[in-house]
């Protein structure tokens, strides 16, 4: 903890000395550079993307990823409680197939291949990009139902900045936070600290025991803390640096089941991520040298089992591109990746490693009217030794006219066994280092009609995607273990609809967005001779989710409303068993006034309006209406 804590100053120390000397030359004004290293603004062509709407960032900056994308998108969270585990499903997939991007980075663990969005705070957050369907040719190994990217951005030029928030809630829910931001021509840091604690003691119904009596959680409080630092360097007029650094802790006990009440386990977590970027401007093209590291640390502990357990994961990702620009309507991207991760767990009985090389290319070309755009990409991975095969994705768009758009892609996916498939070994499970990896092929097609009546404007967005998944992984009984094979093909394909209304009258903005998803995502081929589970929908996959939410801004005001609705998920695989669909509102309101030098901005919000009795996992009670309040003051 000291080495991280001396690390951590050193870079913030050094980072600022270089800060004072650009700031002491300011006064010599650089042209701004303006360099997108993002494959995703330059490569996805003909994929679905969404950006969270600015107005709630703001109404979710100081809660998780788990809050903001469970009542926000079309994923489907799977969330054991408050501050507890919340894994996604994207269009039918698992929780290893989402990706997560921070700045272009994954950071799946490279244990169990999946991202808890519970300790992910929206805190320090610049945009939060939702990309749905497969980019293994872009993205690399994981990128299978749908990518999450977190995105930290500059602000050159841009002064300084200082706010201070705190937070209550129900459920003595409280959190402080500190969001620091400087600017000059050649230099930009933000800063943001918060601290979060909560008992989590909420009421609910025990619908597992008879009569289903009212009960009290128990054993399931939280805190969490932590803090991200950016920084970024203009070197020259051609020449961007950046250093972020981003550390979490979080201690939480492990709320029980409605079944088994009686539990005192607990979880630590600890995180350090570090990155770095290089980039080069030149006339035509635009070159990108960036690395990684990353440390995960993870005890659970429960003494009325006499369990303690510890693992330690590294990852280090080193990666190295460049965009060209071939003529005025083309652009090539080509570069190498190179991913290795290791993990100590006493459950792996030694210290095991990974390591994955990647050479990645994708060419883009369109019309002079950027009317038509087509891109081909293309990645070659290797893995244990061994080339996969090649992954490939095509994408199209095409502008009909100025209101209507037609675009998809074609794409091949992956994802490679984790750490704990290949090497786990106790006496309740074994990896199996024999594991193939998880391949298929997607295909998606969208349309999109842009429209103005006066002074109402209509997005609609319609879109139909089918994705096969070849040796699927799953945790089979063995021999009074478990172990993990290539048993199954999933077949997952389904319709999504998107609408949004925007309507400005006077100073008022009124804001309507309507999701809807129909999703089946069925067990289609099987090793298992008379497998029970054949043309079943996945547990926890619900067929049927929708979201409907109306904004309304008045200068600086602002008040939404929005209802979501999931539909029945199985809890087996073969349907025998299931757990009820569930409707929640949330609301919310917020306002920002002016005092001398102050702003202040007041926000309340509502959860669960209708009092719902629910639960997203069976057996693990949900709370039912609660509320929130927030400050924050800005300098």
């Amino acid at each position: 903890m000291r080495k991280i804590i001396a690390f951590v100053c050193v870079c913030v120390v050094a980072a600022n000395s270089i800060a004072q000397n650009f700031y002491a030359d300011s006064t010599k004004q650089l042209n701004e550079v303006t360099v997108s290293s993002n494959r995703l603004e330059n490569f996805t062509t003909g994929s679905k993307i969404e950006q969270t709407d600015s107005v709630l960032m703001v109404a979710y900056k100081h809660q998780s990823l788990t809050d903001l994308l469970g009542s926000q998108s079309q994923l489907f969270i799977k969330s054991t409680g408050p501050g507890s585990l919340a894994t996604s499903s994207f269009r039918g997939a698992g929780a290893e197939h989402t990706a997560v991007l921070w700045n272009g980075f994954n950071i799946q663990s490279p244990m169990n291949g999946q991202i808890d969005f519970s300790l992910i705070q929206v805190d320090g957050i610049d945009e939060i990009k939702v990309q749905y369907g497969s980019s293994g040719a872009l993205f690399g190994s994981g990128a299978v139902g749908g990518i999450i990217h977190i995105e930290n951005k500059p602000n050159f030029n841009s002064g300084f900045h200082a706010s201070i928030n705190a937070q209550t809630g129900s459920f003595s829910n409280y959190k402080q936070g500190v969001n620091l931001n400087f600017g000059t021509p050649k230099y930009y840091t933000s800063f943001a600290l918060f601290n979060q604690t909560s008992t989590n003691d909420f009421n609910y119904q025990n619908t597992y025991l008879q009569g289903s009596p009212e009960m009290k959680q128990t054993n399931a409080s939280y805190n969490q803390q932590g803090v991200l630092n950016n920084h970024y360097f203009q070197l020259t007029s051609k020449q961007n640096l950046n250093v972020r650094i981003w550390y979490q802790t979080s201690l939480r006990q492990i709320p029980p089941t409605m079944s088994n009440p009686n539990t005192k386990a607990t979880q630590k977590d600890e995180t350090l991520r570090i990155s770095s970027e290089w980039s080069l401007q030149q006339k035509s093209a635009v070159y990108f040298i960036r690395s990684a590291w990353f440390d995960e640390k993870l005890i659970y502990q429960d003494s009325l089992s006499s369990l303690l357990s510890h693992s330690h994961s590294q990852t280090n990702i080193t990666e190295a591109e460049s965009k060209i620009t071939v003529s005025k309507n083309q652009l090539l991207n080509i570069g190498i990746n190179h991913t290795f991760s290791s993990a100590t767990v006493e459950s792996y009985n030694g210290n095991f490693n990974q390591n994955r090389t990647s050479f990645f290319a994708s060419y883009k070309i369109h019309n002079s009217k950027k009317t038509i755009q087509t891109c081909l990409s293309l990645r070659e991975e290797l893995f244990a030794g061994n080339a996969l095969p090649i992954m490939p994705s095509a994408g199209f768009e095409w502008q009909l006219n100025n209101r209507i758009k037609l675009f998809g892609n074609v794409s091949r996916s992956y994802r490679v066994p984790t750490l704990n498939e290949l090497f786990w070994n106790d006496a309740f499970a074994k990896g199996n280092k024999n594991l193939l990896p998880e391949s298929g092929w997607a295909e998606e097609i969208s349309l999109n009609i842009n429209h103005q009546i006066s002074l109402l404007k209509i997005d609609f967005t319609s879109t139909v995607f089918n994705r096969i998944m070849d040796n699927y992984i799953q945790w089979l009984p063995l021999d009074n273990y478990y172990t993990p094979q290539n048993i199954k093909q999933v077949w997952s394909r389904g319709l999504e609809g998107n609408l949004k209304l925007i309507l400005p009258i006077g100073k008022c903005n009124f804001i309507y967005s309507g999701r809807v998803n129909y999703v089946l995502s069925t067990n289609e081929q099987s090793s298992i001779i008379n497998d029970a589970t054949l043309h079943k929908q996945l547990r926890y996959v619900p067929k049927l989710n929708y979201l409907n939410q109306v904004i309304i801004t008045y200068k600086t005001f602002f008040i939404s409303f929005s209802q979501t609705y999931t539909g029945i998920r199985f809890t087996e695989n073969d349907e025998s068993n299931y757990l009820l669909y569930y409707l929640l509102e949330n609301g919310s309101v917020g306002n920002e006034f002016k005092l001398n030098k102050f702003s202040f901005l007041f926000q309340a919000q509502v959860k669960n309006i209708g009092n719902e009795s629910y639960q997203v996992i069976q057996n693990m009670p949900m709370p039912r209406r609660n509320f929130l309040l927030s400050l924050t003051i800005k300098i």
